[in-house]
């Protein structure tokens, strides 16, 4: 992406649409994969994969539209991304997702209360490219040098505690102003952290590889 000036914090706050809508109540799943094989309460004719126009006229670079988005009354995927992501030990959000703009573009996503805030944004570095579907992968941890809590570090807490909204958005180019853009998103997925026993066993399964290693040699 080319230089410029934007605040996608800002921008998202201010623009503030739902992805997800859901009953915070309601317990994340995880692991979870939402691969579009029916509507799941995205789209209205069941695609395999949720996808969407974006028209850029009118557009300044640095601006930070939503692409992707649920209606909560709809129930998307189930209410399987709302609830406490930090008691579920959600670890990581990704998405793969497909462009046909001229130029990389980077993405991002916001996670939010029902009420919308507090909320945190991931803005991702990786360059999309045209024509290819990109996996895009979000480190769930506050120590994630490209997370920007909306307010003090505690609303990290706030929002990752009870989530309700989901926004995935792009950053917009200088390029592709004017233009309408084809976007498309599947295997929205959640992971959780390894428990501490399963990397014991992890760990005790690369020793004893070694051990075999060193018997062969």
């Amino acid at each position: 992406m080319k230089g410029g000036k934007f605040s996608i914090a800002a921008a998202v706050c201010a623009a503030a649409v739902c992805l997800f809508t859901a009953d915070a109540a309601r317990a994340v799943i995880v692991p979870f994969t939402e691969t579009f094989d029916s509507s799941s309460g995205w789209t209205s004719d069941g695609n395999a994969f949720y996808g969407t126009f974006y028209s850029f006229a009118g557009a300044s670079e640095g601006d930070s539209p939503i692409l992707f988005r649920a209606t909560g009354s709809n129930s998307p995927s189930g209410d399987a991304f709302a609830g406490d992501w930090i008691t579920a030990d959600v670890a990581t959000f990704s998405f793969d997702v497909y462009t046909t703009a001229d130029t990389p573009l980077t993405f991002f996503a916001r996670f939010a209360t029902a009420a919308n805030f507090p909320g945190v944004v991931i803005e991702d570095t990786t360059e999309v490219a045209a024509g290819t579907w990109t996996t895009i992968t979000m480190d769930i941890d506050p120590s994630n040098p490209n997370l920007t809590v909306e307010g003090p570090p505690s609303f990290y807490d706030a929002a990752f505690g009870n989530i309700g909204n989901v926004q995935i958005g792009v950053v917009v180019d200088a390029d592709v102003i004017g233009d309408t853009v084809v976007f498309g998103i599947d295997n929205v997925s959640l992971t959780a952290a390894p428990e501490p026993a399963s990397m014991a066993a992890l760990g005790l399964g690369v020793l004893a590889m070694a051990r075999r290693r060193r018997r062969a040699a």
